[in-house]
């Protein structure tokens, strides 16, 4: 499975950069579809909603016009921070224009002053995904460790992927740690991933 994970990733990477380049206003139209949509966009705003984002990679889908629409309505919103090979992610307070510092794998994170949160909801970059809501990262297991380990302390986040509608596949293969998505929103569509 990891041999199958792993070459799946080498070729998505550069499609990825291909969608990218191809639709620049993507970031902007994910942000429109997801502010139309009444659920997502409820569940995103709901009374005391902390949302975390992340701050895009080259690459990866622009994920800011999102957390800057989300922050002008009030939600508080937030990034991850890498804090070390096989940790989960630590979660701190940013708004649209906060300072950033850089993190492991080039990764920009809020300074360590800015407040620890617990999100509510967690937007996701990814390297592809599926309909139902499996998706494929990059390997470190950051994401599904993260999200495991706040849905066993019942702190489960609404979980969104933000993707290139040309990121979805038929089925992404799939492990037992593999956490799935709840929803994925790409620059044409909103998808709910879950049944129950």
């Amino acid at each position: 499975m990891t041999e199958l994970k792993d070459a799946l990733r080498r070729a998505m990477r550069p499609q990825r950069r291909a969608f990218a380049a191809a639709a620049p206003a993507a970031g902007r139209l994910l942000a429109a579809l997801a502010v139309s949509h009444p659920t997502l966009w409820g569940q995103l705003t709901a009374p005391g909603a902390m949302v975390a984002g992340y701050y895009p990679l080259p690459g990866e889908m622009d994920v800011l016009p999102l957390l800057t629409a989300l922050a002008g309505v009030g939600v508080v919103t937030a990034l991850p921070e890498v804090t070390g090979r096989g940790q989960p992610l630590r979660f701190r307070r940013w708004s649209p224009g906060d300072a950033l510092t850089e993190g492991l794998f080039k990764t920009l994170h809020p300074s360590a002053d800015a407040a620890e949160v617990i999100p509510t909801a967690v937007v996701v970059p990814l390297l592809a995904f599926d309909r139902a809501g499996y998706r494929l990262g990059y390997g470190g297991g950051y994401y599904d460790r993260t999200l495991a380990a706040l849905r066993a302390a019942g702190q489960g986040p609404v979980t969104v992927g933000a993707a290139f509608a040309g990121q979805a596949l038929a089925e992404v293969p799939r492990e037992g740690h593999d956490e799935p998505l709840d929803w994925v929103v790409t620059e044409n569509a909103v998808l709910s991933c879950r049944t129950t």
